[in-house]
């Protein structure tokens, strides 16, 4: 069985969805753009695969009736078949200035907002459909976050980057501490240098 699994296309997907929201084999037929005897050929495949008849006639005599199999298939399959859409998008060009995907960037507020103000007019102009998200880091999983997609930058302190991660320094930020003229501590200077890294995986 498991191995019949593997002889299962993405046209034989379709056509199974095409079935179970149409229930009607000449309406799944239109809906995917071929005749109904191709459809019925698809369907006697289906069959063969899943060892089911999978639609059967209504007691009606109109339309079909899927079995308890088929029913129990459908909400999976219609998560399988977003998945492989959302696959076969991956392989596309990128395009920025129709692109709609949503960038998650992962940072501090310090450098999120040096780096919004001119960042999102940019991006306005050059990818007018991008959105940015930007959410706080989790600094003990950046890798796993970026490696599993969940972020897909991250711009921080250059310690908090992991080994094995892309990045390059964006900036150097200094900060000071003010005090009033004649404070004990004297007037030595007092500064700390931190540099801010973008990252991807």
């Amino acid at each position: 069985m498991r191995e019949r699994m593997l002889e299962i296309d993405g046209g034989l997907l379709l056509t199974l969805d095409a079935l179970l929201k149409e229930l009607n084999v000449t309406h799944a037929a239109a809906r995917l753009g071929i005749t109904q005897p191709a459809l019925s050929a698809r369907l006697l495949r289906l069959r063969q695969l899943f060892g089911d008849q999978l639609l059967i006639p209504a007691s009606s005599g109109r339309g079909m009736v899927p079995t308890p199999h088929a029913a129990a298939l459908q909400p999976e399959l219609a998560k399988l078949i977003e998945r492989l859409r959302e696959f076969a998008n991956v392989a596309q060009f990128f395009d920025p200035a129709t692109s709609r995907r949503v960038f998650r960037i992962a940072a501090t507020d310090n450098p999120a907002a040096i780096l919004a103000p001119e960042l999102i007019p940019f991006l306005k102009a050059k990818a007018p459909h991008i959105r940015l998200a930007f959410v706080l880091p989790d600094k003990a999983r950046i890798a796993a976050h970026l490696e599993q997609g969940d972020i897909d930058l991250f711009i921080g302190a250059a310690e908090d980057v992991a080994g094995g991660l892309i990045g390059r320094t964006l900036f150097d930020e200094a900060f000071v501490t003010a005090q009033r003229k004649d404070h004990p501590r004297g007037s030595k200077p007092s500064i700390w240098m931190s540099s801010a890294r973008l990252t991807t995986s």
